[in-house]
């Protein structure tokens, strides 16, 4: 049974978590115009966007493909298309819906645009920012990443282990806390972004995911003194203590993240539990390149 979220903090903004939308609906709308992986992989040729060229060809591509064309138009590439034409894809309803929660926004008159891009990760439809090729500008502080190489990866390191209870502290779009839910029977999932964890609750929604709960806080802060079975976390990963983006910027000095995360990792588990932790340290030291995660 789908659980409900919990109410998202104020600032959650643009986002409506006050909103009913069919999630449900959404899902098998997306699907009914074969708006998945394997053919924005194969079909439009859009497995990574790299430049505007991609986008140009993806465009070219998919022009007997209407609908599917359009939901590509405006969830994957961050163009404006005419409302009757998302109406034909999605239905009436479901554009109420999405304009209600704040995905979808009016653009140029008769014409609306999405606020994030929605994109098909394997089975899973995953929220996220537009980045940088599309959103064509600096990225904002709070910029939401979409699913990359590392988290991926990542993921193909998760022990195949079933946990009472996991944890996946900053989950960003919720990628990693549903491939979590899979093998846990409840998911603790946290962010000290409340843009990203707006994301990760329409996340969580469209794919009828009903085992994680959000929290908001810093690192190990919202979990205090619980135990879990499985802990993962694909940490700020820029080796420096700027803070211009909170998906990649820690604050910590040089050196200091790598042993923070698995201290504090190791005190959360259960006897016999399992940490999956991305972590990157300079190793200059003389006592070779260990030495910074050496508990």
């Amino acid at each position: 049974m789908r659980q409900e979220q919990r109410p998202l903090p104020d600032d959650a903004a643009p986002f409506n978590p006050e909103a009913r939308v069919d999630w449900d609906g959404f899902q098998s709308a997306l699907s009914r115009n074969g708006f998945t992986a394997e053919t924005l992989a194969h079909k439009a040729g859009l497995a990574r966007i790299r430049s505007s060229l991609d986008l140009e060809a993806a465009l070219r591509r998919t022009r007997d493909m209407p609908e599917f064309g359009s939901l590509m138009r405006l969830f994957i590439l961050g163009q404006g298309v005419e409302a009757g034409e998302i109406e034909t894809a999605l239905g009436k309803r479901m554009v109420a819906d999405l304009l209600a929660c704040g995905i979808l926004r009016p653009c140029t008159p008769g014409s609306l645009e999405s606020e994030c891009s929605v994109v098909p990760r394997g089975d899973f439809i995953v929220l996220h920012d537009f980045g940088s090729v599309v959103a064509g500008g600096k990225l904002a502080p709070d910029h939401v990443l979409a699913v990359g190489d590392a988290t991926m990866l990542l993921a193909r390191m998760i022990p195949a282990v079933k946990a009472a209870r996991a944890f996946d502290m900053g989950t960003g779009s919720g990628y990693l806390a549903m491939v979590l839910s899979r093998q846990a029977d409840s998911v603790v999932a946290t962010d000290i972004c409340p843009r990203a964890l707006a994301f990760a609750r329409m996340t969580l929604a469209i794919n009828g995911v009903g085992n994680v709960g959000l929290r908001e806080g810093s690192f190990f802060d919202p979990v205090g003194g619980e135990r879990f079975d499985l802990i993962v976390s694909n940490p700020p990963f820029a080796i420096s203590p700027e803070k211009e983006f909170v998906f990649r910027d820690s604050g910590m000095q040089e050196g200091e993240l790598p042993g923070f995360m698995l201290g504090g990792a190791a005190a959360l588990l259960e006897e016999g539990g399992f940490a999956a932790i991305m972590l990157n340290w300079p190793h200059d030291t003389p006592d070779g390149w260990s030495a910074p995660v050496q508990l």
